[in-house]
């Protein structure tokens, strides 16, 4: 198996503005936990490598799991091209 690939979280905040607007964002001890304006939250979105950093790379699988949970898979796909190739 080869290396993951790795997506800024900055990339993934922007994402989240244009495909689930409204939606909030609140660092954990590990992980960021992300609430949609209709009250689900998808709680373990990694904090990045070596804890909490100024902008952080995770693992591309966790956002396109969090793209299904929320299912805003379209828009992430269009925003975050490479990530779901």
């Amino acid at each position: 198996m080869g290396p993951s690939r790795l997506i800024q979280l900055e990339r993934v905040w922007r994402m989240l503005d244009e495909c689930l607007p409204g939606y909030e964002r609140r660092a954990t001890d590990h992980h960021h936990r992300i609430t949609a304006p209709d009250g689900r939250i998808y709680p373990s979105l990694p904090l990045g490598a070596h804890g909490r950093r100024q902008n952080a790379e995770i693992q591309v699988g966790h956002v396109r799991s969090m793209a299904r949970f929320f299912e805003i898979e379209e828009c992430a796909r269009r925003v975050l091209a490479e990530a779901f190739s």
